[in-house]
């Protein structure tokens, strides 16, 4: 556990100090402007380090990690990063969800599409389909280990927010752009501190006093700290009336005009009617009765009557419209008030147009049928009593389960994919000091914080304490101490703890229908295994001594021979280690050690080639009887002897020679002559040796040493004459084989010549005959000497193998 612990605190090093070089680059033109900025402008910095660390961003669409090498799309408003294939996916199903006319027919129609985390509005023509870096100059952006993650390494040079013209410094990075660290003059919100040196990104600046500025009371000033924007309305309270005087009560300082909700009251010009109008400043004006006027449905004439008498009604039908939808008029006879509601009868069609009825004119028409359209969401039908086709939206709720399989969709029902879960879980270590917060959904993919406090959990094994390690997410690991619990034998175990180990259970199944199951393991407490402990044990023959663990220590074989001397006090036992004496291992059966069966391997006589006829013995060997052949000097005949007489002989020279003549050949190749004899024989040849000419018509007689000396005898005359007789008889016999082959090469041109003429005479009587044009006759030529070519390619070989002869 210690040395994995040390490896996991190097891998976190290194990652430090690759990603504060990162952050370096990132900042190199700003300086140390960031860090001794407010909370609020720290903000950049803490979401660049956020993102440089690996596995920290997760696609909300397909909840997984997003890496270096993966193709992303960053949203301008939230700044959360997604894959570019799922967001792609993403405006696909929302476009085509939302979509209800034919892009066929109305291709110029904008359907926007929203962010999955922030629901920003994103016209369609926005669709993603590059993959470019943060600050977008790059398309495809090479990974560098050195830069952050997707970044392209340049300048970022966005327009900074709020706009105050000037552009971000920093190197491509992820998240919002930092507020402008330009130092500019400027003054706070209420004026009093002028030309104070602020950053440009923070221009607008409280120095934290009174505001003093005056309400639009006009009596009271501003009591609130240096502040943003207009003054807020005086809260002070003052009794105030209303317009028209009646009432009083408590309003605000900057509140000058407020209205009863009670009429006028007051008696207009004419001193008979009085003003109808609620509250109100001014004068009420002329009553409204006074002046020409007409009768009520504006038949007669105006007539000029005091505000006091009403003008009487005409006996005309009042014709004034009733509002309804076929325009009819009423009916009655002038009168004074509203006319009555439409009561012609007219045939209506009902709002869903399926059935029709006759009702009075204003009476509504609706029918029983529930409409059967489906609503926006594409799920739940409408339901409407007699709907006119304009489906209100879905009411319920979605509650579909979402991609985090922990919450459910609480928006209205609706069609396509539903939005990624906003929420964030919570992953603590085991301790729950250190806590880290994650996407829904990515508990289990996550890794858990990392806490620096050792694990305080209890041991669970015999052991007293757990060996120290840092505090962890889930269950502690198995206990790696070394066992030491006391064996049968009197050690103590040298393993791993073994109580708990985890054994796979074995279920039997019921029977061939059943399915099988997975493996399912379970935590066991394991007995301690055999002692290993080394002990030292010799051999049964103790040839060597080997140190066996203490459960294995008995007596053994070592494989070896024995080596123990037998009867004969010659040979040594050849059987495998065995236990030939039990006084060392008296609980064991004793094997006693081989009979020697070899023979015997004493030295025998010089010249004696047998075997002794006894096996292996103590003591001197028997003499030998057996015949003995051997040859003579010469190596012409087989002596015979016993081959004790043989080998006990004085003078073994005289008994081998046969005595005989010597075949020895000498350097002439005659042989020596004396009797058989020992050694290389003497060169003393007296033999004579017949000496010839070349030609061997002439010989001599010489010693074998003389003709060493002359080895040849010269030719006379008459050998010379002999020699020129057979030459001639040689060319006599080459002339009459060149006669012989040219007569027969005649023989042969004299047939050909006569096979041709017959040939010929032929093929006239085919050419006579036959009505065959010129062309075919030359095809017909051409094939006949083909035939005939090979003959007379043989002869003309012929003739010119003849010719080479005849000119030799």
């Amino acid at each position: 556990m210690d040395v994995m612990s040390d490896s996991s605190d190097d891998d976190d090093n290194v990652g430090k100090e690759q990603k504060m070089a990162v952050l370096q680059r990132i900042f190199k033109d700003y300086g140390d402007t960031l860090q001794n900025s407010p909370k609020s402008d720290q903000l950049s910095d803490q979401y660049i380090q956020e993102r440089i660390q690996q596995h920290s961003l997760t696609c909300l669409i397909c909840i997984s990690s997003v890496k270096r090498e993966n193709k992303i799309w960053t949203c301008c408003s939230c700044f959360d990063t997604f894959h570019l294939t799922c967001i792609q996916q993403w405006v696909r199903d929302g476009i085509v969800s939302r979509g209800v006319l034919s892009d066929d027919l109305f291709p110029d129609r904008d359907i926007p599409w929203n962010c999955p985390k922030c629901r920003f509005a994103f016209d369609r023509k926005n669709v993603p389909f590059k993959y470019l870096c943060f600050c977008g100059k790059q398309e495809n952006p090479i990974s560098d280990p050195w830069l952050a993650p997707h970044s392209c390494g340049q300048k970022c040079e966005r327009m900074l927010r709020p706009n105050c013209g000037h552009r971000c410094m920093l190197l491509c990075h992820p998240g919002p752009c930092p507020p402008c660290p330009k130092m500019v003059m400027t003054s706070c919100f209420c004026e009093r501190t002028k030309n104070a040196a602020k950053r440009c990104g923070s221009a607008l600046w409280s120095c934290g006093g009174k505001c003093g500025k005056k309400l639009k009371c006009g009596k009271h000033s501003c009591n609130k700290s240096c502040h943003e924007g207009p003054c807020p309305m005086c809260p002070r309270t003052l009794p105030k009336s209303c317009v028209c005087g009646k009432h009083e009560a408590e309003k605000a300082c900057g509140v000058f005009d407020w209205q009863c909700e009670e009429e006028c009251g007051k008696k207009l010009p004419c001193g008979i009617h009085k003003c109808a109008k609620i509250c109100h400043r001014g004068s009420c004006g002329e009553c409204p009765k006074s002046g020409l006027r007409t009768c009520p449905c504006g038949a007669s004439q105006k007539v000029n009557l005091p505000c006091s008498e009403d003008v009487p009604t005409c006996n005309d039908t009042c014709g004034r419209s009733l509002g309804c939808s076929k325009g009819h008029k009423c009916s009655r006879r002038c009168h004074y008030g509203s006319c009555n509601q439409c009561v012609s009868l007219v045939v209506k069609k009902c709002r869903c147009g399926k059935r029709q009825k006759e009702l009075p004119c204003s009476k509504l028409f609706t029918c029983n049928i529930k409409c059967q359209k489906f609503r926006d969401c594409g799920i739940h039908q409408c339901k409407r009593v007699c709907c006119n086709g304009e489906c209100p939206s879905c009411d319920q709720v979605c509650r579909k389960t979402l991609p985090c399989k922990q919450h459910k969709c609480q928006l209205m029902c609706h069609r396509g994919r539903c939005f990624p879960c906003n929420l964030e879980s919570a992953l603590s270590c085991n301790c729950g000091s250190a806590t880290l917060l994650v996407p829904c959904g990515k508990e289990k993919t996550s890794k858990p914080p990392r806490c620096n406090k050792l694990c305080a959990a209890m041991s669970s094994c015999h052991h007293p304490k757990r060996q120290p390690h840092k505090c962890h997410f889930g269950k502690c690991p198995p206990c790696t101490q070394i066992c030491n619990l006391a064996l049968d034998c009197g050690h103590q175990c040298k393993e791993k703890c073994h109580d708990e180990v985890l054994v796979e259970a074995k279920v039997k199944a019921a029977g061939p229908w059943e399915l099988s199951r997975k493996p399912n393991f379970i935590v066991q407490s394991q007995p301690c295994p055999p002692c290993r402990h080394g002990v030292s044990v010799k051999c049964f023959g103790v040839h060597e001594e080997a140190t066996l663990p203490c459960s294995q220590a008995k007596s053994y074989s070592c494989g070896r021979p024995c080596n123990q001397t037998l009867g004969c006090e010659i040979h040594k036992c050849e059987k495998q280690c065995h236990v030939a004496d039990n006084t060392e291992h008296p609980n064991l059966d004793v094997t006693p050690c081989m009979d020697c069966d070899k023979p015997c391997l004493k030295p025998r006589p010089d010249g004696c080639p047998h075997e002794c006829s006894s096996g292996c013995h103590a003591g001197p060997c028997k003499r030998c009887k057996k015949p003995l052949r051997v040859q003579c000097h010469c190596g012409i005949m087989e002596l015979k002897f016993l081959c004790c007489d043989f080998t006990s002989a004085v003078s073994k020279e005289v008994m081998l020679s046969c005595g005989n003549q010597c075949q020895k050949p000498l350097q002439c190749g005659h042989p020596c002559g004396k009797p058989c004899h020992k050694g290389k024989c003497v060169e003393e040849c007296h033999k004579k040796v017949i000496v010839r000419c070349k030609c061997k018509r002439k010989k001599k007689e010489f010693s074998c040493p003389e003709a060493r000396d002359e080895p040849s005898i010269p030719c006379d005359e008459i050998c010379e004459e002999k020699l020129l007789q057979k030459e001639d008889e040689k060319r006599m016999k080459l002339e009459k084989q060149k006669l012989q082959e040219d007569e027969a090469s005649k023989r042969e041109l004299l047939r050909f010549e006569r096979s041709l003429e017959k040939s010929s005479k032929s093929r006239r009587k085919r050419v006579d005959n036959s009505e065959v044009s010129e062309d075919t006759n030359w095809l017909a030529k051409l094939k006949k000497w083909g035939k005939l070519f090979p003959v007379m390619f043989f002869v003309v070989i012929a003739i010119a193998f003849v010719w080479n002869l005849m000119s030799l």
